[in-house]
């Protein structure tokens, strides 16, 4: 099994974009640690990777990233069992700026010559003209820049700045729009343009602590944001000073869920689809069916869900199976993270229901 993965510089096997340009990839091999030093371009941040197989058959295991820190991140996948065409999610880690090795765990199951490709592993470049990603620095507000006073909840521009460096600033919004005032501090002020480690200007997440979305359209000196709020009970309103704990990513993944993909709530007893991420790689979903049908909530962990798709010990989503506890045909229609099974009845006293937690033991194969 051959597997491609991401370089700044060296091969060509393979390739993806970041931010427009194209960055190339190495070769790496099942259950072999191979180098691939991407810490030549402090420029590229490293998000995440997403696996496709070519041809073959294979038992995937985990993923294995060595930082250039020395930390790791391991991947676990479940046993997936990949055949040809097999896609996962895209697995996602923090603003990578070095990935020192990587290796790919699993088991040939057949002889058939097998081809893995990483498929996307998404880089961010640094835009040219941006603030510095942690939140800017003080020489980074400049004569003529449109920033956020925090102190006065109002937006203006900054006119000069004094030799005690201070700014003066004129307002443009606020109860002191067309007014100019002197004296203020690099504290009372919020960029309106380019990123923090975590979020840009423009991105539109969701706050857990307000439960409603919203869109960053500024961040100050500590990294806090300046939000405007698109839904709930403070929809169109501008607050300052959350924090990335307040905040869910609409896009990427925690490495087990993705953004977009569907899931069983086993708590709720409910299908949801995973509408956000939280920083610390908790979830927000969005309820499909149940009591919460149509509902968003967050702090939802992997072991609240099912995948609805894979394999876990002995049987695979979409299976059909006798289940000898209930005397009744059942279908797998999810894998829990204990590796116990989601079932819907398709006979008996329960047909048509849905239940989670049955294991191996509680199942016969049909022949």
């Amino acid at each position: 099994m051959k597997l491609l993965f991401i370089t700044a510089l060296l091969f060509s096997s393979f390739s993806v974009f970041a931010n427009g340009e194209r960055v190339r990839l190495a070769k790496l091999t099942l259950n072999e640690n191979v180098l691939v030093q991407t810490c030549r371009d402090s420029g590229l941040k490293f998000r995440g990777i997403d696996l496709k197989l070519k041809k073959g058959v294979a038992r995937l295991n985990e993923i294995e990233i060595t930082f250039g820190n020395g930390s790791q991140r391991r991947i676990y996948l479940g046993r997936v069992l990949a055949t040809e065409g097999y896609r996962s999610q895209a697995f996602m880690f923090t603003n990578a700026r070095c990935i020192k090795s990587i290796m790919v765990r699993g088991v040939h199951t057949t002889s058939i010559y097998t081809k893995l490709v990483v498929r996307g592993l998404e880089a961010q470049r640094n835009r040219r003209h941006d603030p510095p990603r942690r939140g800017g620095r003080l020489n980074d507000f400049r004569s003529g820049m449109r920033v956020y006073n925090k102190t006065k909840s109002a937006f203006a521009t900054i006119i000069a700045r004094d030799i005690h460096g201070k700014f003066v600033l004129r307002f443009t919004s606020g109860t002191l729009s067309g007014r100019t005032g002197s004296g203020w501090a690099s504290s009372d002020l919020a960029f309106l343009e380019g990123c923090t480690s975590r979020l840009c200007v423009g991105d539109n997440v969701y706050n857990t602590t307000k439960s409603a979305y919203v869109r960053v359209i500024g961040y100050d000196l500590n990294g806090r944001y300046v939000l405007r709020f698109t839904s709930g009970s403070l929809n169109g309103r501008v607050g300052h000073n959350w924090s990335n704990s307040d905040l869910a990513i609409l896009h990427g993944s925690n490495g087990i869920y993705s953004v977009g993909e569907s899931a069983y709530n086993i708590t709720k007893s409910a299908f949801v689809k995973v509408v956000g991420v939280q920083e610390n790689g908790r979830l927000v979903l969005n309820f499909t069916s149940g009591t919460l049908n149509g509902r968003t909530g967050h702090n939802w962990s992997n072991s609240d869900l099912a995948k609805l798709s894979g394999c876990g010990r002995a049987y695979c989503v979409g299976d059909r199976a006798y289940n000898v506890t209930k005397s009744a045909y059942v279908v797998v229609v999810g894998i829990q993270s204990n590796g116990r099974y989601v079932l819907k009845f398709t006979s008996g006293t329960l047909n048509g229901r849905v239940g989670h937690n049955w294991s191996d033991s509680d199942l016969a194969r049909l022949r």
